[in-house]
């Protein structure tokens, strides 16, 4: 049965493979014509690269193709697995990159054909002892290929990656004859495969041979073009680089540097010297380790099911590719008969099964053993908190679509500490997760405070310093101080929380400190996602920033600090704040396709992580198109979050009070535990659904003095949900408390000065009887600088291990 459905299967799949290695050459004779135009003009001669690199996705499609083919073979034949994943794994870290080379795509072309051919092969194969054994070993060959082949590409686009690529263009010629001896390698790998392969012949598949065959006659001519392709700097380096005594005489000149840097038109800067000079040994181990940490991430990102596994799903529904038993639980029988067969589900849905599975579980834990509670128990009063539910979303909907799929589900599971039981996960995302950044930032802060103090004491690297500042301190605050704060929890649970807390941040931590010592603490776009292990940036952002600056704090602080250094230590940070920005650009599109209001998304995702940065950066970074058709936003008004007229905004049931007085009751026709948001966004709104307020220097509507605000804390998102039996624009999940009033004084004149909010106010809510206050002098001390000659354990990152947080500030009724 298995045997049979895998060769259906197998057919299948194959017949994917050759219809891309067809599209790969049509592809490349359709843009050759325009390739050859380049090569002949003078203007473009440039660009020639470039322009044939346009078709490197069509060139990198069959190698992903084969990489299915082989996963297929591979449940009968487990070595093709091996191949399979390397190959996956390849094809991911140069989809990744930015600036791909058509040359690098044709290697990856020719790993597709060759193993190609395993395709031709009955599915009976793997019992034929005197084919699988040769077998075996030759694909360890291929794999071990690919490896070092991927190695090589780690190298060469690491150099292309450098503010100026003149350490790619000292090395174009040493580069092609690598790629040259990989292909002279690849072929004769193929070649020993096709051999072995026609000594059984009885078990191959004749129309499989001849299709590919046919194939890869009318490939052979434009890939040899391909191959060959360069443009007037890389012919300029090579011809400069072979009249003066080769690479390794131009390298340890500086004058010779200098020279080619003028010749192929390219900056020629104190970190590009270091790079370029740097022993080969070291710049080997460098980029070894930084290939294997993001080798190593899309290998785990490449999802190995069993076919058992796949045959229970294709029999019973999706959920047997759930792998925690509650979760397929909650999935399986809680959410829904229907959605139980579905990949996705609302998200509002799932949380909401999940909270009475949960509840259910605690109560017959307590039922079976004598009224004990179980452990973890605690963990209720944070997941069944409707207003927690908007994170627990954010937490695991990567995508933010408002839907929850099964691989999003599984890769939120698959970071769970192993010891942590699933309502602890749940519930420190619902709360921990945000707290953690509320001390990230304050640590970040106080590292940028003591970097204007080296700035301002004058002192040898005072003008250095002042550069760093100048091109990472406001972006990266802006950040920081985005964050909204957060209400305190009871004191048993906080209790218990502050240990959750203080595990995951340690081990986070220590394995973020670890692969940025890997890559040389160097940040570039396509070793980012590895160091944090996520593509999702906004969940490491600011433990990252956090390490960076201050280990940063520490390289300034030495009194032997080199330009290159803080020139580096400032392209880091810049890539992590460019990965946060196309990080806006990404959601803001998701939210606009779902016919979402952006302004509202980007206000609660993540805390309010987002918000101050693309409120301050709009215009010159994010309204480049014509998306507003000229209105004016509804963040530029006096009063962010009130409307003078209570009909406007779409709201109709909502009545709002006389604006006259100081402060106004707010009535509302709707349910004040109903979690949808009125057309028209929050100025719309009912005024129990006003967001939290701030303490922040950023912005004008935070003046907070002498303001109490009943029912505000920590909201973070206001998803738009869709049920079938409603009719609802946008939904967030607030969760206010029945008959609750909101008094709200009216707003002080706009002004971007920080006023002090004392905490004087008490909170009026039996259930939650305070928060902490905003007092700099109570902010929780991150750690102190370690003093030079105490980095070792450390690394540089500033931080001696912290004491214990001060007990919360509580302000009782």
């Amino acid at each position: 049965m298995a045997s049979a459905l895998l060769g259906k299967q197998s057919c299948e799949v194959y017949q994917n493979v050759t219809e891309s290695i067809e599209y790969a050459e049509v592809a490349m004779s359709k843009a050759r014509t325009s390739v050859e135009k380049a090569q002949a003009s003078k203007e473009n001669r440039h660009k020639v690269v470039s322009k044939a690199s346009e078709i490197v996705n069509a060139l990198l499609e069959p190698a992903s193709q084969v990489a299915n083919l082989l996963d297929g073979i591979g449940a009968l034949f487990p070595p093709c697995k091996v191949a399979s994943n390397t190959l996956a794994a390849l094809v991911r870290l140069e989809v990744d990159r930015r600036d791909n080379d058509v040359r690098i795509a044709l290697l990856f072309l020719d790993f597709a054909t060759a193993l190609a051919n395993l395709g031709t092969l009955n599915p009976g194969f793997h019992g034929v002892t005197t084919l699988t054994r040769p077998l075996e070993s030759l694909l360890q060959r291929f794999t071990s290929l690919m490896k070092e082949f991927g190695q090589f590409c780690e190298a060469y686009y690491e150099a292309k990656a450098l503010k100026s690529k003149l350490k790619h263009l000292l090395y174009s010629k040493t580069n092609k004859d690598s790629l040259q001896d990989f292909t002279n390698r690849l072929v004769a790998l193929k070649n020993d495969l096709i051999a072995l392969l026609s000594q059984q012949a009885v078990l191959m598949l004749s129309t499989h041979t001849d299709t590919l065959s046919r194939i890869e006659s009318r490939l052979a001519k434009d890939h040899e073009f391909y191959a060959a392709v360069s443009d007037t700097s890389e012919d300029s380096a090579a011809t400069f680089v072979s009249s003066h005594g080769g690479v390794e005489k131009v390298r340890m000149s500086d004058e010779l540097l200098e020279q080619l840097a003028t010749t192929v038109g390219e900056s020629l800067t104190p970190s590009i010297i270091r790079a370029i000079k740097e022993g080969a040994e070291e710049a080997f181990k460098q980029s070894q380790a930084s290939f294997m940490l993001k080798f190593q991430f899309a290998l785990e990102q490449r999802i190995d099911e069993s076919q058992e596994m796949i045959l229970n799903e294709l029999k019973s529904g999706p959920y047997e590719l759930i792998h925690d038993p509650d979760v397929k639980e909650i999935w399986k029988n809680t959410v829904s008969t229907r959605a139980a067969k579905e990949s996705s589900v609302k998200r509002r849905q799932f949380i909401d099964g999940m909270n009475y599975y949960f509840n259910i579980q605690f109560k017959k834990y307590k039922a079976e053993h004598h009224r004990a509670e179980r452990e973890d128990s605690w963990t209720k009063g944070i997941i069944s908190k409707v207003h927690f539910h908007p994170a627990i979303g954010d937490a695991i909907d990567d995508d933010a679509s408002g839907y929850i799929s099964i691989e999003e589900i599984n890769d939120f599971m698959r970071k769970k500490p192993e010891k942590w039981t699933v309502p602890q996960w749940v519930a420190y995302w619902a709360y921990g997760w945000d707290a953690d950044n509320q001390l990230y930032k304050e640590r970040i802060i106080k590292t940028y405070t003591q970097l204007q103090k080296l700035r301002d004491g004058q002192g040898p690297h005072a003008d250095i310093v002042a550069s760093y500042l100048s091109e990472t301190e406001e972006r990266v605050t802006v950040f920081a101080k985005s964050l909204y704060n957060m209400r305190e929890l009871d004191p048993s649970a906080e209790m218990k929380m502050d240990r959750l807390r203080e595990e995951l941040r340690t081990r986070n931590e220590n394995e973020l400190k670890m692969r940025l010592k890997s890559v040389n603490h160097k940040l570039d776009y396509s070793v980012l996602a590895a160091v944090t292990g996520t593509e999702r940036i906004e969940e490491t952002f600011c433990p990252l920033a956090s390490l960076l600056v201050s280990r940063h704090l520490w390289l300034m602080s030495k009194p032997d600090v080199s330009p290159e250094v803080v020139e580096e230590a400032t392209w880091s940070v810049q890539v992590l704040l460019e990965a946060m920005r196309r990080r806006i650009e990404e959601l803001k599109m998701i939210w606009r396709r779902q016919r979402m209001d952006v302004d509202t998304q980007i206000r609660y995702y993540a805390n309010g992580l987002l918000e101050d940065y693309y409120r301050k950066y709009r215009k010159e970074e994010f309204d480049t198109d014509l998306e507003n058709f000229g209105e004016e936003s509804e963040w530029g008004s006096e009063d962010e979050w009130t409307s003078e007229d209570g009909a406007e905004g779409g709201a109709e049931d909502v009545h709002i009070a006389d604006n006259t007085n100081t402060s106004s009751a707010v009535e509302s026709n709707q349910p004040t535990t109903s979690r949808s948001i009125p057309t028209g966004g929050y100025n719309a709104a009912p005024r129990e659904m006003a967001p939290p307020v701030r303490i922040s220097s950023n912005h004008p509507y935070d003046q907070a003095q002498g303001r109490a605000v009943r029912g505000h804390g920590g909201y973070r998102d206001a998803t738009h949900y869709d049920d079938e039996d409603e009719e609802v624009e946008g939904e967030a999940d607030q969760g206010e408390e029945e008959d609750e009033e909101v008094q709200e004084h009216e707003r002080e004149p706009e002004t971007f000065e920080e006023e002090e909010y004392h905490g004087d106010e008490p909170v009026e809510d039996e259930e939650e009887q305070g928060y902490t206050a905003h007092n700099d002098e109570d902010y929780y001390e991150g750690g102190e600088l370690v003093e030079e000659g105490e980095d070792e354990d450390d690394g540089g990152y500033g931080y001696r291990a912290p004491p214990p947080p001060p007990p919360p500030r509580r302000w009782g009724r």
